[in-house]
């Protein structure tokens, strides 16, 4: 029993382990009562079984662990979130609506209940809903990096850059060693053609991670965007022509850094591309080229 649950511990770090796996692993240790030898936890092993057991549509199995995390933690935000997540598992919509906004009248500060909430409005096609829900989340729990990460994306769907904007800008004040949320932000900086933000933030992602090449493409596509080279003109976005901007809402930078760091990511993302792909004289062209 102690090997399974090691393994089911390795599973929980895991981004991408199988549902399969984990529900395998977890029937019988719970079915037995060997779930007992984990100890405290045990409630962690219940709550990852019942997630896999919701991924692969095994109902049964999910209500059994969640009747086990309810009776432990009957009051938990955590659990009573996780109820409504059976509801909308089982396509039963309407309830799940139902019993978040019943939860949250009982307690309007349930942080996980207001993200399944703002989840629920997202999947069914009402992003305005789920931007409603977060910003009252955030006036409460004004740190909470889920959050500004998921109004960033509902702003952006909704062609909402500004707003967008900002939030990626507190996410990095959170975050401020997260080179994904500085490519993040970069790409938006790119999107509404401010070229030189764009191009220090994917300075900042490659700074914070060598030979990040989401980053270096970013760098090689601002510097050329700058230099007036992508398909012979920078072309002005809607933001830009509303705005009267020209690229350079930044401070701009000096034309020769810009030539500098082009060289410099093209470089770097042949070096990168050939010690993924190796480097062997008969193919190193068509490697580069990938």
């Amino acid at each position: 029993m102690s090997t399974v649950i090691t393994k089911l511990r390795t599973l929980r770090t895991t981004p991408t382990s199988d549902a399969d796996i984990v529900v395998q692993l977890s029937r019988p240790l719970i079915a037995s009562g060997g779930i007992r030898k984990a100890g405290d936890e045990a409630w962690a092993i219940y709550e990852q079984a019942f997630l896999a057991a919701l991924e692969i549509g095994d109902d049964v199995f999910a209500t059994t662990c969640l009747t086990r995390l309810s009776d432990r933690f009957p009051t938990s935000p955590k659990i009573i979130a996780l109820r409504g997540l059976l509801l909308e598992a089982q396509d039963k919509i309407q309830e799940a609506v139902d019993y978040y906004d019943e939860m949250l009248k009982e307690d309007e500060s349930n942080v996980p209940v207001m993200k399944r909430r703002a989840a629920l409005f997202k999947s069914t096609g009402k992003p305005e809903e789920a931007v409603t829900v977060l910003t009252k989340l955030l006036d409460s729990v004004p740190n909470d990096s889920e959050a500004w990460s998921e109004l960033a994306d509902l702003y952006i769907q909704l062609e909402m850059h500004q707003q967008a904007a900002f939030c990626l800008e507190e996410l990095l004040v959170l975050n401020p060693h997260a080179h994904t949320v500085a490519a993040r932000y970069a790409e938006l900086a790119l999107r509404m053609g401010d070229y030189n933000l764009a191009l220090k933030q994917f300075c900042r992602a490659v700074e914070l991670c060598d030979g990040y090449e989401r980053g270096l493409m970013g760098i090689f596509e601002c510097s050329q965007r700058l230099q007036g080279k992508l398909e012979g003109v920078r072309p002005m976005t809607a933001v830009q022509r509303k705005h009267g901007t020209d690229g350079t809402t930044t401070a701009p930078i000096d034309e020769k850094t810009v030539k500098a760091l082009g060289k410099m990511a093209r470089e770097e993302l042949v070096r990168v591309g050939n010690e993924k792909y190796g480097t062997d004289d008969d193919d190193a062209g068509s490697k580069k080229s990938r």
